[in-house]
């Protein structure tokens, strides 16, 4: 991925020794940091250099320019956010257990001076922390904790199965979340005039509650491995309902699976300030920008036809340069912008 492979690695690595007061050159070297470097170095600069050349350069620009630097620094395809929004996110990709987040982290300061909990502790708040702090925010870029915090909540589950004690506010909680999510699912995508015809498929989201009843019922009767596993089977069944059957249905309103089959693929393709950028994946080409309409104005004179992805956002910009017709809007699915497709095709001159 670039410097931030070896930039948290390394911090983690640091803080860790800290922490552990075993920071020396002894175990410095324990590590072999030399000898790594030199097989990183062999590794990947004959692939940056290669890369490199392919492109003139233009792919070193925008990797460690535009989406290392510029991503941090600020938010990029409008994807920004309190500095919260980042463990929110994380909480949300570890549910069902990361209700238990308050008790997990308890137990691990009560077991600080076990070298294992300082370890998955300080990797979780290093990649946590460091991506609060990013300007751009999504989801997935915390998911290399994902693994140190599931330990974490492991070891808080694996004291609660062995005591028989499971604290019964977070199974309160995630059988609140899991009752609220299929109605707010079906109301959100029929109130969405794009989506309307899919809102059936939040049935399918129907295990989560029961799975969360079930984990209260057996919580009552302390069988917290029961409880345990009914969270489990819940959201392993919802996960596989999901992606056969309710994803396919949704995913047919991809503004790309809606456009790209009628568009003649073998013309031109340029985007107005942002896009959709999966139409260069699924088009296997650059779909370079023009940035302003004095640009656009300029392409449209060379007399050839070609294609202009944007967003509704800009289409009063684009809608005063004559030449060029919208021909297909589509939802962007998951997020909120338009994708808007524009044609250019120049006028045929008659004697």
């Amino acid at each position: 991925k670039g410097p931030i492979a070896i930039a948290l690695p390394g911090l983690i690595l640091l803080l860790f020794l800290l922490a552990n007061k075993s920071l020396s050159l002894k175990s410095l070297q324990s590590f072999r940091l030399l000898p790594g470097a030199l097989l990183v170095i062999l590794l990947s600069v004959p692939w940056y250099w290669a890369v490199h050349q392919a492109t003139d350069g233009v792919w070193t620009n925008e990797f460690f320019l535009k989406h290392n630097v510029n991503r941090f620094s600020e938010p990029m395809e409008g994807h920004g956010g309190l500095f919260l929004l980042t463990p929110v996110m994380v909480l949300a990709g570890m549910l069902p257990f990361s209700v238990f987040i308050v008790q997990a982290i308890r137990m691990a300061w009560t077991q600080w001076k076990l070298p294992e909990v300082k370890f998955l502790s300080i990797t979780v708040m290093v990649i946590v922390g460091f991506f609060s702090l990013s300007g751009t925010k999504l989801p997935n870029y915390t998911v290399p904790a994902y693994p140190f915090l599931a330990i974490l909540l492991g070891n808080y589950l694996h004291y609660a199965c062995q005591s028989s004690r499971l604290s019964k506010i977070p199974v309160w909680v995630i059988l609140a979340l899991t009752s609220l999510l299929p109605p707010a699912v079906y109301i959100a995508l029929s109130r969405d005039p794009h989506f309307e015809s899919t809102a059936w498929v939040a049935i399918w989201l129907l295990p989560l509650p029961i799975g969360s009843m079930l984990a209260l019922f057996f919580r009552k009767q302390t069988k917290i491995r029961a409880a345990i596993g009914s969270l489990i089977i819940a959201w392993v069944i919802t996960g596989i309902c999901f992606f056969s059957f309710a994803y396919p249905v949704l995913d047919k309103e991809n503004p790309i699976v809606k456009t790209l089959p009628a568009l003649d693929t073998s013309l031109d393709f340029y985007h107005y300030k942002r896009f959709n950028a999966a139409y260069a994946f699924y088009l296997s080409k650059p779909i370079p920008q023009l940035g302003s309409g004095a640009a656009v104005a300029s392409k449209m004179a060379e007399g050839k036809p070609f294609y202009m992805i944007s967003r509704r956002s800009f289409d009063s910009e684009l809608e005063q340069l004559p030449g060029l017709k919208k021909i297909a809007e589509a939802k962007d699915v998951y997020e909120t912008p338009y994708t808007t497709i524009y044609k250019f095709e120049p006028q045929t001159q008659y004697p």
